[in-house]
């Protein structure tokens, strides 16, 4: 294979844009298309990067508690008529799903009583907590960590504590039946 010799005049018969040297031109047309696109991704890389500087202030508060109905005899996820959900004390009526229930906790409290209407009967659940306020940035100010969770049920129902911290998609708390 003879390569081009320099000779001081402009080459045009290398239509491969002066980085490389290949018998298969439209290999280095390809190359160059790759290198354009990866250096427009790069750059908006870098744009958006430059905007990160400012904290995630966001979802830092673990505020919810996921009820989830269960059956007793094998700890499989049981499917519930749930007409409608109440927290004791509050004015407000929550959604819920045919398996499960969340539940916003209040970081002013220690405590919550909720009132699961179902089909099969009313439910109340007590839900306890520990609440530690955490200082995260001035920008962002604090965050309440929840943690110690405990649940129990005057009415006698099989409740357990599935997992004691809140917050997440998981499921926190069992009502087995």
């Amino acid at each position: 294979m003879n390569l081009p010799v320099f000779t001081g005049r402009k080459n045009t018969k290398n239509n491969a844009m002066g980085l490389c040297l290949t018998p298969f031109p439209y290999l280095c047309q390809l190359l160059m298309v790759k290198v354009r696109k990866s250096a427009v991704i790069l750059v908006f890389v870098a744009l958006f990067g430059a905007c990160l500087d400012q904290p995630d202030c966001y979802n830092l508060t673990n505020n919810t508690v996921n009820i989830s109905y269960r059956k007793i005899f094998d700890g499989a996820l049981d499917t519930v008529a749930i007409e409608s959900v109440t927290i004791v004390g509050a004015d407000s009526l929550f959604s819920s799903t045919n398996r499960g229930v969340t539940i916003p906790i209040d970081f002013t409290k220690t405590g919550v009583s909720v009132v699961l209407d179902a089909v099969e009967g009313t439910r109340l659940i007590d839900l306890g907590y520990k609440v530690q306020p955490q200082f995260v940035s001035e920008e962002c100010g604090p965050r309440f960590a929840f943690s110690q969770l405990t649940a129990s049920s005057p009415s006698g129902d099989s409740v357990r504590v599935l997992a004691s911290t809140p917050g997440g998609a998981a499921s926190h708390v069992a009502i087995y039946r």
